[in-house]
């Protein structure tokens, strides 16, 4: 069996509508892209969002340990002649276009190890034919499975030379990945409907209004005039001609014949917002093909905070999905190839990135009131804390001593306690102020904190009650103290 795909000698015609197969698909999404400004600002807002992520090369067996191969990989990111963001916004071509292939191109460092230099592009609209594992194409083997991508045919300028290119050489981002398809799915493909009577609607409604605004022209001519429309120098095709190119502009005027007649007749009073309505309509089904419609919110004075938090939620989600793609397909593609190359197994090693979108700072703080007690912290946790609460970065070994330092300052605090609660007195009453352990908060009349490091003696279930109520009372008032001075610090930070 097969899977399915339409292709014949290489030419996917997959798509049912022909003017948007192939190139002549690629040349109208193009346009959509440059000419439409509500999918421009999805399209922008998309990219913008995905180039404030970050991306890193982790052990995803595990990420603990110390490997050489993330280290390497990190280094040959910094060894690249172009940004790493401008490689991916090169990528994300594939989100209008279907897919997009990218071709690796490598060099040396001064180790001898082959790294990456740059990902250069191969447009989509310079593919000629694409190569598959099918019986009578001339790359057929049975030893990979039928319909797999083998090659695509290049044809691009300035040469147009027909260039073979290997699929084990390039990056191939796609979409969507449908009977394994190699140009993928557009995601103009659900707005192309919309735009195309979008476009056309705006036209009628432009040259509506230049027409109402001075008035439709109508020329009388006398019945001596001549009509005949097939002569050139006929009063009927000069009349034509003058309405035709009428225009109430600084420089317009009409001279008429004697026996002619010339006015600016009126529409009669129609309203555009029919017109408007439609074309309005029809942006909002573009905007739904990217789960952008949030976009249109508070335009016509409609929409609620609440509704604009929940779409743009989704459409966080949906940037996610977009920058998983790119992960998934250069960790399954490209992260082999250049182990392999300095000698090295891919085994567990991929490509990961953060959380798209910006992080509700109020939510955070709550959510880590509630689980810190539940959870062992470590310095690698609290850089990944920090970079998504947009804190200062610090060194991992710094945080390490930092904590230790901690752990030592508490661990000679509850000595000190120790020490003073040994003190306590043992007939009931009231501890004196030196005694006392240090709080945040005064105790109430008649707790007895020392109680709680034990001295020796079961405490009676009145005894124990106070005393865990004075410590809850306590450790509450931290983690507020502890929330306040993030929230502030957040502030700070983000101006506020």
């Amino acid at each position: 069996g097969s899977t399915g795909l339409s292709v014949f000698s290489g030419i996917v015609s997959e798509e049912f509508l022909r003017e948007l197969r192939g190139k002549e698909g690629y040349k109208r999404y193009d346009e959509m892209r440059r000419n439409e400004a509500t999918i421009g600002g999805a399209l922008y807002y998309h990219e913008q969002a995905i180039r404030k992520v970050s991306w890193n090369f982790a052990n995803k067996a595990n990420s603990k340990v110390k490997d050489e191969r993330v280290d390497f990989l990190n280094h040959a990111r910094e060894q690249m002649s172009q940004s790493w963001n401008d490689a991916v916004s090169e990528w994300l071509s594939f989100l209008w276009a279907g897919f997009h292939l990218s071709y690796p191109v490598y060099k040396y460092d001064k180790n001898n190890k082959v790294v990456w230099d740059v990902f250069s592009p191969r447009k989509q609209n310079t593919v000629y034919q694409w190569i598959l594992n099918y019986p009578g194409y001339p790359d057929y083997t049975d030893k990979r499975r039928n319909g797999e991508i083998l090659a695509f045919v290049q044809q691009a300028p300035p040469s147009y030379e027909l260039t073979k290119i290997e699929m084990d050489k390039v990056i191939h981002f796609r979409t969507r990945v449908e009977v394994n398809n190699p140009e993928g799915i557009s995601l103009f493909r659900n707005a192309w409907v919309s735009y195309y009577f979008a476009k056309n609607l705006r036209s009628v409604e432009a040259i509506g209004f230049e027409r109402d605004t001075g008035g439709m022209p109508v020329v009388k001519m006398p019945q001596s005039a001549t009509n005949d429309p097939d002569d050139a120098n006929s009063d009927y095709n000069k009349a034509a001609e003058m309405v035709r190119n009428i225009r109430v502009d600084e420089q317009g005027g009409v001279v008429l014949p004697f026996g002619w007649d010339f006015q600016l007749a009126s529409s009669g009073g129609k309203s555009f917002a029919d017109l408007g309505a439609a074309i309005g309509r029809y942006e909002s089904r573009m905007l739904m093909a990217f789960v952008s419609q949030w976009m249109m919110l508070g335009q016509n004075e409609v929409g609620t905070q609440a509704l604009s938090g929940d779409q743009t939620s989704i459409a966080e989600m949906i940037v996610n999905s977009t920058a998983d793609i790119i992960a998934e397909t250069f960790t399954k593609q490209e992260i082999p190839r250049i182990l392999k190359l300095n000698g090295w197994e891919a085994d567990d090693i991929c490509l990961e990135h953060t959380p798209a979108g910006d992080t509700n700072i109020s939510v955070f703080a709550d959510f880590i009131q509630k689980v810190s007690d539940k959870l062992t912290w470590d310095a690698s946790d609290e850089l990944w804390l920090r970079q998504l609460a947009g804190l200062p970065e610090k060194d991992e070994a710094e945080l390490t001593q930092a904590q230790a330092d901690k752990k030592a300052s508490a661990d000679a605090m509850r000595e000190a306690m120790l020490q003073r609660a040994k003190a306590q007195p043992q007939n009931g009453d009231k501890p004196t102020d030196d005694t006392m352990p240090m709080m945040d908060k005064e105790p109430e009349e008649g707790d007895y904190i020392a109680e709680l490091f034990g001295t020796g003696k079961p405490l009676d279930e009145r005894t124990r009650n106070r005393t865990e109520k004075a410590w809850n009372e306590a450790i509450t008032l931290l983690f507020a103290k502890q929330k306040r001075r993030l929230m502030k610090a957040a502030r700070e930070l983000k101006g506020v």
